[in-house]
């Protein structure tokens, strides 16, 4: 006798995301689709965990727990399997099954029946397919795959003090010495795509000067990680409110130390823009975007190319600095908005 097949996606884009969350009482905060809650995953004493109504993702800053809808029920009852998580939300949705299954097993359900036997923590988050269609690192098509494996990374190692940034940071980045592999003798700052999959490792050379012939900055092989269809920090920000200023820098390094800050930022990775970053950016709302570099020829070509672009509907300005360090503390202040 074959199995059903269960159509994840279809299910996802009938379910509602606010039944769920009152189902295990999840109090919402704020007004409009962005919301904040006490996360239910990790003891909360404040407001950590992040709601999108709309695209149905959620991500906590506290403990790290993120995905969509379904990954929130599988999760909320304490790792289920997918399958059995889809169950128990067409439940709380009152959603009638033939929504979520069909008899005849189609294309490609092979693969979402291997899904099914993993569990929440094992499950990265999938696209929300109520978005806008795009090109980038999220969808099937795009060049940034997920990573089916994970560096061994030293958060304490000494190296890891070249961000100059707080050990609250480091935790929250994953940032940390990677001793053997690819990326052996570099402190690594993972890549996570604009829904939370680890898409890549950026790998910084800790001494100053390199030695011959080493990258300062070594990033994933160009025949499996596009920078052009990359944000770092994506993700969160996204998930959060819209932002009234948003920084945009090509260095990694300076978005780490702005992040460490306080402040919304997103990297390109390269020095310059892509038509995939820019609509990533107009998905994130700011009221104003702030786009922080140095005299860097092909950074300023960019912003000269796609200008009007990103000023279509907000302001847009220009900060040079000499490092993500040499900000000012007024500046600081400013870019957080305050």
């Amino acid at each position: 006798m074959q199995s059903s097949w269960m159509d994840f996606s279809a299910l996802k884009s009938k379910a509602d995301f606010a039944p769920v969350l009152a189902h295990y009482r999840v109090e919402l905060k704020g007004e409009g689709d962005q919301r904040k809650a006490r996360c239910i995953f990790h003891p909360d004493n404040g407001s950590s965990l992040k709601i999108n109504l709309t695209r149905k993702l959620f991500n906590c800053f506290g403990c790290g727990a993120s995905g969509n809808i379904l990954d929130f029920v599988a999760k909320a009852e304490r790792g289920i399997p997918l399958r059995d998580a889809a169950q128990k939300l067409m439940e709380i949705c009152r959603i009638e099954p033939a929504v979520a299954s069909n008899a005849a097993t189609p294309s490609g359900a092979k693969a979402t029946a291997e899904k099914d036997k993993r569990t929440a923590s094992q499950v990265q988050p999938e696209p929300v397919k109520s978005e806008p269609a795009r090109s980038g690192p999220d969808r099937p098509d795009g060049p940034n795959k997920p990573l089916t494996f994970s560096l061994k990374l030293d958060a304490e190692h000494d190296a890891v003090k070249m961000f100059r940034v707080s050990p609250e940071t480091i935790r929250r980045l994953g940032i940390g010495y990677c001793a053997r592999g690819l990326m052996k003798g570099r402190v690594c700052v993972p890549l996570h795509d604009d829904v939370s999959r680890l898409v890549g490792y950026a790998g910084f050379w800790p001494e100053e000067p390199e030695p011959e012939g080493v990258e300062p900055l070594k990033l994933p092989d160009r025949e499996h990680f596009d920078s052009e269809a990359y944000l770092w920090n994506a993700a969160p920000v996204l998930g959060e409110m819209p932002p009234p200023r948003l920084a945009v820098t090509q260095r990694l390094e300076w978005a780490v130390a702005l992040f460490d800050r306080g402040v919304p930022v997103v990297a390109t990775l390269w020095p310059g823009l892509s038509e995939s970053q820019v609509e990533v950016l107009d998905l994130m709302r700011p009221s104003l975007i702030v786009l922080v570099g140095d005299d860097d020829p092909a950074w300023e070509a960019a912003i000269a190319d796609f200008l009007p672009a990103l000023a279509t509907g907000r302001a847009v300005t220009i900060l040079d600095v000499e490092d993500g360090n040499s900000v000012p503390e007024e500046t600081f202040a400013w870019l957080r908005g305050k």
